[in-house]
């Protein structure tokens, strides 16, 4: 909806789970279908100019992770992008959601995420954290914005994507071919 919304016409969503997708479409949301992301992809071939796999790579074995942004890469037109979404295992804040759920079995920050897609051989666009903002609620966007520094400060940086302190991993990527 929402991005039909700002203007994109032919916007498909896939779950694996029957339950989601039935509650994707109480709510409205068309062109959703329950379907295995890797088959779908890989039957899909050059056809999407964005893909965007929302909390999918956390619950993967490294192998069907790669398998997967492989996948994706092949899947995208030229120039398309891969946007992906998971917890942030490098934050204290992302570490309640990373082990906090026991199907996670990968678990990410942002210097292994752009491991996964070099593997998978997608350049980074993008890779950093999904910050509050200030449509969702004052207080909590201006305690982010003081803490934020503070807690950047205290964990350093671990790679050159400098202290990625936001509880939620963003990564865009693109085929390198």
């Amino acid at each position: 909806m929402a991005l039909r919304e700002l203007g994109y016409r032919d916007v498909r969503g896939i779950d694996i789970s029957e339950e989601q997708v039935e509650i994707a479409r109480a709510n409205g949301v068309e062109g959703v279908e329950r379907a295995d992301a890797l088959p779908f992809l890989s039957t899909n071939l050059t056809a999407f100019d964005a893909i965007v796999a929302s909390h999918i790579v956390e619950h993967m074995p490294p192998d069907a992770c790669v398998a997967l942004l492989r996948a994706s890469a092949a899947a995208l037109r030229e120039g398309g992008r891969l946007v992906v979404l998971t917890p942030n295992a490098g934050s204290p804040l992302g570490l309640p959601n990373t082990f906090g759920d026991l199907t996670h079995v990968l678990h990410f920050t942002a210097t292994s995420l752009a491991q996964a897609a070099a593997l998978a051989d997608l350049e980074v666009v993008h890779v950093g954290g999904v910050s509050p903002d200030a449509s969702g609620g004052g207080v909590k966007y201006v305690v982010w914005r003081l803490v934020r520094p503070f807690l950047a400060a205290a964990l350093g940086s671990d790679s050159r994507y400098g202290a990625v302190v936001e509880p939620e991993l963003v990564g865009v990527f693109r085929p390198t071919g």
